[in-house]
């Protein structure tokens, strides 16, 4: 008929326990003691009073939740279904010249794919670094190689063996003629004049595109931030108390620009169904998202384009399902701060006396 919690329930027992015993004590009392019966009502009392004390106490006061919240942090994102066509945005087309695979072989394939988000065009980017720093190293290798087995055939102690092993990094194939290695030599010797070609017209070209590429990247990422990026919040929720409890989907950013001058963004819990539960004594990390920019009053707009990655402090807030409010610790309104301010204490960490032996 009633529907009460575990809490309760235990409260509830946990006074009848006491009730009863301390009936049983004042009993013994009054029996023992001559003339005590005049203490009956007064006891009577104190052990009610007790008796519905320990269990408010309990559920009150003991078994309830206890959340401290901080900021991981605070990120600017753009939606992982805005696309960039490379093939529209021809300053791009250089990336796509290796492929993301390793240059284990001397060929260098390229990447068919032409649609990407801003994460995956900023990792193109990043792989056509590494690799345009690798391909000079690469044709250094190669050349060597070349030159081992030349000089192996000037001393006339070249084999067919020799041959299919300069051949393996080329990736093609090639009919060797054990009766005329000469001939087979020099076909070998052609084809990897051509790779070396062709390998250094890649480099030449990747080079010479990457830094219009990566301002061409820098501005459309600046686009879409303006029109469609939202923030993230990481928050580290931690439960010290001995009640489990759960976050409501609603949550808080609230940005302090100047004395007593502040603005709000509303943030909701992601996948709040799965995610949002913290069990007594627990952790759990969570995400916050707010909504996308564009759709923001344009004062909201303002506000965020003049503040964000400033030093101005912010703070999230947010309700548990018992209606306790919790605040964070205030943490600067910008990308990245939680992260160095966690590297920095590894290193003075690391750097203090006990570890710098």
């Amino acid at each position: 008929m009633f529907n009460l919690s575990e809490n309760a329930k235990y409260g509830i027992i946990i006074g009848i326990a006491v009730f009863l015993a301390l009936v049983i004590i004042w009993l013994a009392f009054a029996y023992a003691v001559p003339g005590a019966e005049r203490f009956a009502v007064p006891g009577a009392l104190v052990s009610v009073a007790l008796a519905l004390f320990i269990p408010i106490w309990t559920t009150y006061v003991i078994n309830i939740p206890d959340l401290r919240v901080e900021i991981i942090s605070i990120e600017r994102k753009i939606p992982e279904d805005v696309i960039i066509d490379i093939a529209e945005n021809p300053e791009l087309s250089a990336l796509l010249q290796l492929s993301t695979e390793p240059l284990n072989n001397f060929f260098p394939v390229k990447t068919i794919k032409t649609e990407y988000n801003i994460n995956d065009l900023e990792k193109l980017l990043d792989n056509a670094r590494l690799k345009s720093g690798d391909i000079p190293n690469l044709i250094s290798r190669r050349r060597k190689e070349l030159n081992e087995i030349k000089t192996k055939f000037n001393n006339k102690t070249i084999s067919v063996a020799d041959l299919d092993l300069l051949l393996r990094p080329l990736s093609i194939s090639m009919h060797i003629d054990e009766h005329n290695l000469a001939e087979s030599f020099s076909e070998v010797e052609k084809a990897y004049a051509r790779r070396i070609e062709l390998i250094s017209s890649v480099f030449d070209d990747i080079v010479s595109n990457l830094p219009a590429a990566a301002s061409r990247i820098n501005e459309i990422k600046t686009k879409f931030e303006s029109e469609c990026a939202f923030f993230v919040i990481h928050l580290s929720i931690i439960n010290q108390g001995r009640l489990g409890t759960a976050i409501k989907a609603p949550a808080l950013l609230r940005v302090f620009v100047g004395e007593n001058r502040y603005f709000d963004l509303e943030l909701e819990i992601k996948d709040s169904e799965a995610k949002s539960d913290i069990q007594a004594s627990g952790s759990k990390v969570m995400l916050f998202c707010s909504a996308r920019i564009a759709d923001m009053t344009a004062e909201g707009k303002e506000m965020i384009y003049r503040y964000w990655n400033r030093a101005n402090a912010a703070l999230v807030l947010v309700e548990d399902i018992y209606g306790t409010k919790h605040a964070s610790p205030k943490h600067v309104f910008a990308a990245g701060l939680y992260r160095r301010e966690v590297y920095q204490g590894l290193s003075n960490f690391a750097s203090s006396r006990r570890h710098s032996t």
